[in-house]
């Protein structure tokens, strides 16, 4: 996925824009992949947004294992974009894009390991690739990164965005190559809704 940004569309002047003096209240839903061994997860989360700040609290569903089986916290401030700009006078924003730094702490019970983890474990192990199958693991990670969103609407916007991190299996007692605990990258697509 590869987000491409104007640096020129980011910096458009504007006399009178929208600026929110009060919480607004939404939600979205996201799905996103990294390297902890689990593949791809599903977040649907509740929505708090004022000025340039946004929190999301989610529940995380594991595709690998088709059920919600975690919790997702995300935070993130706008850095460029229209609520970026709503302290100074005059200032420059672009009323359709945003750029974001974020830190997301997400939590999984009993995540299984996805289907190419097994895939890599088996090849490496015969005899135990029958056991990863049923391995459920307990994990804990955190990320950080940069976000880019698009508005489609005053109320819907579009976000992609990429992170660096580290996940940590909190039950992993598991002969394997997968590591327990490791430093990985991140990457996602939303969609979101904001009254």
């Amino acid at each position: 996925m590869v987000s491409i940004i104007s640096l020129k569309s980011l910096t458009i002047n504007a006399q009178n824009h929208y600026c929110p003096d009060h919480f607004r209240i939404g939600f979205n839903a996201n799905a996103y992949v990294n390297g902890n061994g689990h593949g791809g997860f599903y977040n649907l989360g509740l929505v708090l947004n004022s000025h340039a700040s946004t929190l999301s609290l989610g529940a995380n569903f594991q595709k690998a294992k088709s059920e919600f089986n975690g919790l997702g916290l995300t935070y993130s401030f706008n850095v460029v974009g229209a609520n970026a700009s709503c302290k100074g006078e005059g200032s420059q924003f672009n009323e359709r894009e945003e750029l974001n730094f974020f830190c997301t702490i997400n939590y999984y019970k009993n995540a299984v390991l996805s289907t190419s983890t097994i895939n890599a474990e088996g090849k490496l192990q015969d005899d135990l690739s029958l056991r990863y199958k049923s391995l459920q693991l307990n994990t804990v990670e955190a990320f950080g990164g940069l976000g880019y969103i698009f508005l489609i609407s005053h109320n819907i916007k579009l976000r992609s965005y990429i992170g660096i991190g580290v996940y940590s299996h909190l039950n992993f007692n598991e002969p394997m190559f997968h590591n327990k605990m490791a430093t990985v990258l991140m990457t996602g697509i939303g969609i979101g809704f904001i009254k």
